[in-house]
Formats: C-alpha cells, structure tokens, sequence
C-alpha cells in the first residue's frame, strides 16, 4: 500500500474510532450494557486507556510527525476533559476523575510511543547500508 493511501485509510480509523469513542462516553449506560457483546467488555478504565492511546497514535502515524498531527492530537486531549464534564448531562452516566486520568494516560502513552517510534526508526536508518 502505497503512503498517501495508507495516510488515508489510518485518517478513517481515527474518524471511525472517534466517533465510537465519543459514543461510548455519552451513550446512556442501559443502552451500552444492552448492546455490547460481552465479548468486548474490559474493565473501564482498560477501555478508555486503550481508545485514547488509538486516538493519539493514529494521527501521528497518519502524519508520520507529531508536529504535523498537533491539531489532532489537541482535539484528543481536550477530549479526554470535555467528555466527562459532559457525562454530567447525559442520565445515568457521571463524572470520573480516573477515567479522564485513564483518558490522559492513554493519549500521552499514544503520543510517546508513536514518537519514540518514529526516532528510533529514523535512527535506525541512519545505520542501513546501501548496497
């Protein structure tokens, strides 16, 4: 698969995992707990670490430059606040101080590695040799 390709399809798994990870967190919890399969449940706090850390490393992976993703990446991280204040609205849900730290945690965990990724990547090719 060729890059802007590839760029491409990991910008459409950031919109689809978005829109799921905004879902989620304002989907009255009776309708949650009637509609996902038991298969997919995790603990929460496992659930909103990992959507987080694919939020943040997606962008990062489809702009191959933390810099370049910054725009993303600031949507993400203010959702990690917005979304929980707003679970004040929605009926059955509340407000968590460890899931917006999980929401962080996940978002950080995304961005370093993703960065650490690619400087390990581009160290690693100042070494090849070209034949």
């Amino acid at each position: 698969m060729r890059i802007p390709e590839l760029r491409s399809v990991l910008w459409v798994l950031w919109s689809v995992l978005l829109v799921a990870v905004i879902a989620g967190n304002l989907a009255p919890r009776p309708m949650l707990e009637h509609n996902v399969p038991y298969v997919l449940s995790l603990s929460d706090k496992a659930e909103h670490f990992l959507s987080f850390t694919g939020l943040a490393l997606l962008p990062i992976l489809a702009e191959r430059s933390v810099r370049r993703a910054i725009p993303a990446l600031t949507l993400v991280l203010l959702l990690t606040i917005v979304l929980e204040v707003c679970q004040l609205l929605v009926p059955s849900r509340t407000f968590d101080l460890s899931d917006m730290a999980a929401n962080c945690a996940g978002a950080l965990t995304g961005m370093f590695a993703a960065h650490f990724g690619d400087r390990l990547r581009s160290s690693n090719s100042k070494f090849s040799i070209d034949a």
